[in-house]
């Protein structure tokens, strides 16, 4: 069985890091990018189980947008929201997505229980 592949879209690369490396020792095959064009890019290609990204971003559009596109084309694949800003946070969970949404800073172990909840309710 082939790992499962998870696109990481974060323009901090410090963050990035924080994500893609628990990601890769837990198995999962993570493509990363710092900004939203590369994102769009990547998705299309087949083969994503999971989206990560950040809401600001340098790109055309966020990580909202992104999130978006992806689920008018993929509408089965989660997404995991991320962002140090606890307004958007507010303003997802409000929209009933409370789900798909991490805090900047997180743990390790917040990412991987989080990511292995939303992998197993898709």
């Amino acid at each position: 069985m082939s790992p499962t592949r998870v696109l990481v879209v974060e323009d901090e690369a410090i963050i990035r890091i924080a994500m893609v490396d628990p990601l890769t020792d837990a198995g999962f095959e993570v493509d990363e990018t710092a900004d939203s064009d590369e994102g769009e890019r990547l998705l299309d290609e087949d083969g994503y189980k999971l989206l990560v990204t950040d809401i600001h971003m340098p790109g055309k559009q966020d990580g909202v947008r992104l999130a978006k596109q992806l689920h008018r084309n993929e509408p089965s694949i989660p997404i995991l929201f991320v962002t140090a800003r606890a307004d958007v946070l507010a303003r997802l969970r409000a929209a009933g997505m409370t789900s798909m949404t991490i805090q900047k800073p997180f743990s390790p172990e917040r990412l991987m229980s989080t990511v292995r909840g939303l992998l197993q309710n898709s």
